[in-house]
């Protein structure tokens, strides 16, 4: 009853912050990894033409997820790179990297608490 952490450990609370920041990081993801996405989902889309079955629907959409959380990824990770090779940042770069910290601190936070 007298929980000081009250409403802090509603797995809610983070889910909504995970999405948030998600939805940040994949709308700002760098310029050279986006080319190199955007060059996957071109191939993916030339072999779906090619291999038009109507059951692979599912597996497409599939693959797409796969593109996009790739890319993600690497945006993550080029990110963390830079942190530590303490390379110069731009503003928007320390932005998008606070945004990685925040991300896996939610993540993190959720997963103990659920």
């Amino acid at each position: 009853e007298n929980n000081p952490f009250m409403g802090i450990l509603d797995p809610n609370l983070y889910r909504e912050k995970i999405g948030e920041l998600e939805a940040y990081l994949k709308d700002n993801v760098p310029e050279e990894i986006l080319k190199a996405r955007d060059t996957a989902l071109e191939e993916a889309k030339q072999n779906d033409e090619e291999s038009d079955e109507a059951g692979d629907e599912a597996e497409k959409e599939k693959n797409l997820r796969e593109i996009e959380s790739a890319a993600l990824a690497a945006a993550i990770a080029d990110a963390e790179a830079k942190q530590e090779s303490n390379e110069d940042l731009s503003e928007a770069e320390s932005e998008y990297l606070a945004r990685v910290r925040g991300l896996k601190f939610s993540s993190s936070a959720l997963s103990f608490i659920e």
